[in-house]
């Protein structure tokens, strides 16, 4: 049975961006390879760096949650809660054949007029680093499972990667990075322009989500080798 899913998702970071107002203007002229902090408030830390050869930016992001990495597993691999909490996610789905640390998924996002929305099928792989106290999650680009559609333009290239780690005074350090090209008619100053707002709200809907019960209580047998199959009482 696979874990179900995070995501901040993957890409919809840079894409909510677009559809976001208020934002913190990105100086054009970066030193190469340089991290530039955009954002810092309630423990989010929002970066942008120049991406060897293209005009677009990476996006990282340093956070912490008061949560398990149980349950931020659970969180970002149950991917039809991707809408809840995800700036301009409309639809996710899972498609294609799971297995216990890999998935495929289909989402939606929302662009404003004149943009055309955007789509995308993404491979999603958990990698356990030190058992229950350090996890990576990537997700990239899968060709093919979901044809096509008129109605969408499908984003050309995106790879994200959450890294977890359990922190000795009990919450999770997590680090976001994102690489992502939306593809079409969406200007790169406008997706680089703005880069806040998006990023800074899903942080908080995860936060907000996180304290359900059905994350919030998550154990995930295979992080705790050692342990019970259950949490003793």
């Amino acid at each position: 049975m696979f874990v179900h899913d995070i995501q901040m998702k993957p890409i919809l970071f840079i894409l909510s961006l677009v559809i976001c107002c208020g934002f913190t203007m990105i100086n054009p002229k970066l030193e190469k390879n340089d991290w530039v902090l955009v954002k810092n408030s309630q423990d989010i830390q929002i970066y942008i760096k120049d991406v060897p050869g293209s005009n677009l930016k990476e996006l990282k992001i340093n956070t912490k949650f008061d949560a398990t990495i149980d349950a931020l597993l659970t969180l970002i691999t149950d991917i039809p809660a991707q809408p809840s909490y995800i700036f301009g996610c409309t639809s996710a789905k899972r498609v294609g054949t799971a297995t216990e640390f890999d998935q495929y998924f289909y989402q939606t996002l929302y662009m404003p007029w004149p943009f055309t929305n955007r789509d995308a099928v993404c491979k999603q792989a958990v990698h356990p680093k030190s058992r229950h106290d350090d996890l990576a999650i990537n997700t990239k680009l899968e060709d093919g499972l979901v044809p096509v559609s008129s109605n969408y333009q499908r984003v050309s290239s995106m790879y994200s990667s959450w890294r977890f780690i359990k922190s000795p005074e009990n919450y999770t350090s997590a680090e976001y990075k994102l690489r992502l090209n939306p593809g079409g008619s969406v200007p790169t100053w406008l997706v680089n322009m703005f880069i806040s707002k998006g990023p800074f709200n899903t942080i908080l809907n995860m936060r907000n989500l996180l304290k359900q019960p059905k994350y919030a209580a998550a154990y995930v047998a295979w992080l705790h080798p050692t342990a019970p199959s259950t949490p003793a009482k």
